[in-house]
């Protein structure tokens, strides 16, 4: 399970959750992403993220640097202090997912595809009060770099270092 918060100040707002315990968290910067749709038309966000976990619970948290139309950018238009705005769940089954919800007339707000091909989507959260859920495509490769995570946030104390990953 995740929560996700999206930030105006990824910098400072890992420093806040360091100072609550959390971390250490992985840092990709500006994101590649293969393709982003957003209310089914492309689009461009340029995403900095970072992603750590407090037990069993990962913390992601983004920063959209330009202005491309994204659930990211209405968010902050929003609430420009940031805030929680999805929760995620990661599926083995997410083919099959993404079509129950469209069938169910669920609407995809937002679809990504990975560099390595991987899917995630936003689905629109008028059914239920707060914030968005995400649909993670789980793979192989994704498993063991949570499992990784979470094996470092059992050891990471308060002042010790972060994961920045350069050319993400």
């Amino acid at each position: 399970m995740q929560i996700a918060f999206i930030v105006p100040n990824l910098h400072k707002a890992i420093s806040h959750w360091n100072s609550l315990g959390v971390g250490p968290f992985l840092c990709l910067p500006h994101l590649e992403l293969a393709e982003v749709k957003y209310q089914g038309l492309q689009t461009s966000p340029d995403i900095s993220l970072a992603i750590a976990y407090q037990g069993g619970m990962q913390i992601e948290l983004i920063e959209q640097h330009n202005d491309a139309e994204s659930i990211y950018s209405d968010f902050l238009k929003d609430h420009p202090e940031g805030g929680m705005q999805h929760s995620a769940i990661v599926s083995n089954q997410y083919q099959e997912l993404v079509a129950q919800l469209t069938h169910a007339g669920i609407a995809i707000v937002q679809s990504i595809t990975t560099i390595d091909g991987s899917h995630a989507c936003y689905i629109a959260s008028d059914l239920h009060p707060g914030g968005m859920i995400e649909i993670i495509e789980n793979t192989e490769a994704m498993s063991l770099l949570f499992d990784d995570l979470k094996c470092c946030a059992t050891s990471w104390k308060i002042g010790d270092n972060n994961i920045n990953v350069e050319g993400s």
